[in-house]
């Protein structure tokens, strides 16, 4: 089968693949069925066993890749100016993401009729019930965290051991090291420099092969993944609950679609070819809610359909699945008008303003897998404006579903960063090499 041909059908198998799972589980859901649950038994594995695969890869891909961008000769002042551009981009598209929300949002608020759930004077979550909201999860709220200043996160970004990090998928300490080692092998003798950044080079390439081969059974582990979730995952909660679910899950794809001619307009590129380029990644994020787990396919997108430079797909995309969480300001905002909407609290412009900055600056600390030890740390920003905890608690227990949509955004976002870097920062859409070998099912043929 021709490669192209062969490419093709891998991607409408993967999205075919989602799409029965996540119909099949869901008509099978409460079924109760002896057979379905053995069925359930033997699918579940399939998945965790794909998403493992993958996972295996991420440490030794980024490590190596970040490394070999920076030694391939390139310049250490370039990499600089690529790692500001593409911080000074994630920062524009978070600040977007921000004043979309919060001008859609309070309209939207206002015909919604959930005002009546608590009582304005009551502004405590009593009248909620927790099991029915949470599917069952215990009512008992873990402690909020103790707020992290500005001083600690930067003393947090040089890891101890970087080994431990790396165990810990605490990424960011990772890729500052990384970016360190690299930094002093580009300085060492030009003996010793060439045969690293050959040995990466080989190591990244060796790994980029792997993750071809572990991408071919994408169709049966996205599907193993959707039936699993939506066979387990019932959602059985107040009206209120579902508009909030529905409220979140329609701005995050909203955000997602804007972001379409933004990457091919700021890129420079088909929007054709980027959508080809995302569909990939796209359907590993929907199916994992991993934006860690679709690096490579991001890469593989970014490599073989919109031909970006090495340099750029493999220092920009690392750097921003690790630190870059656009949906960070879409769905924390959110959350604060809504739970403040429904308890009748009444914000003021610098409470809303203080919220949406320390959410900003948290979110570059999030770890880009399912709520990232993220989902808890936010809590002294809404405790401080006086939302209950309990309605945080609650919002949370549901989160499964906008989750879906959130990591569907931050990769669309990553790739969007890494295009308008590539033209604005990087000098324009340098096309790379082809990577992929003769007969893959990745291999590229002519530009579209």
């Amino acid at each position: 089968m021709p490669a192209r041909r062969l490419k093709l059908t891998l991607t409408t198998g993967s999205l075919g693949g989602l799409l029965v799972g996540l119909a099949a589980g869901a008509l099978l859901h409460g079924s109760g069925s002896p057979a379905v649950e053995a069925f359930a038994s033997g699918v579940e594995p399939m998945g965790t066993l794909w998403v493992n695969a993958l996972r295996m890869t991420i440490i030794p891909l980024v490590v190596s890749t970040l490394i070999a961008a920076v030694t391939a000769g390139e310049g250490t002042r370039d990499l600089g100016w690529l790692g500001a551009g593409a911080l000074l981009i994630f920062v524009v598209l978070l600040l977007v993401a921000g004043a979309f929300t919060l001008a859609v949002v309070p309209p939207v608020l206002r015909v919604l009729p959930v005002s009546s759930v608590v009582a304005p004077e009551a502004a405590a979550p009593a009248p909620i019930d927790l099991g029915s909201l949470g599917g069952g999860m215990d009512a008992t709220a873990p402690a909020p965290e103790e707020a992290t200043t500005f001083l600690d996160w930067l003393a947090g970004l040089v890891p101890a051991n970087p080994v431990t990090a790396a165990a810990e998928d605490d990424f960011l300490p990772l890729i500052v090291f990384t970016l360190l080692f690299a930094l002093a092998i580009a300085r060492t003798a030009s003996e010793q420099r060439r045969a690293l950044a050959s040995f990466f080079r080989a190591v990244s390439e060796a790994m980029l092969l792997l993750v071809r081969w572990i991408l071919v059974f994408t169709p049966l582990g996205v599907f193993a993944l959707a039936f699993s979730m939506t066979l387990t995952t019932g959602f059985q909660g107040a009206t209120a609950l579902g508009y909030y679910v529905i409220l979140l899950s329609g701005l995050l794809l909203a955000f997602t679609f804007a972001l379409y001619p933004v990457g091919s307009v700021g890129g420079g590129v088909p929007v054709r070819r980027f959508a080809r380029a995302l569909v990939k990644p796209q359907a590993v994020a929907f199916s994992t809610r991993s934006s860690l787990a679709s690096l490579p396919a991001l890469m593989e997108g970014a490599t073989a359909d919109l031909r970006l430079s090495p340099a750029v797909s493999g220092f920009v995309l690392p750097l921003s699945v690790s630190t870059f969480k656009a949906h960070r300001t879409i769905s924390d905002p959110l959350e604060l008008l809504f739970l403040a909407h429904l308890y009748g609290i009444t914000l003021d412009a610098s409470q809303i303003a203080t919220f949406f900055v320390t959410i900003l600056v948290l979110s570059f600390s999030a770890v880009g897998i399912p709520s990232g030890g993220y989902s808890f740390k936010t809590l002294p920003a809404f405790l401080a404006v006086g939302i209950p905890l309990e309605g945080v608690v609650i919002l949370k227990a549901v989160d499964v579903i906008p989750d879906l949509f959130k990591t569907l955004l931050n990769v669309t976002a990553d790739m969007t960063a890494a295009t308008v870097v590539a033209r604005f920062v990087a000098g324009g859409t340098e096309r790379a090499p082809d990577l992929a070998p003769e007969g893959s099912s990745l291999a590229t043929g002519p530009g579209s």
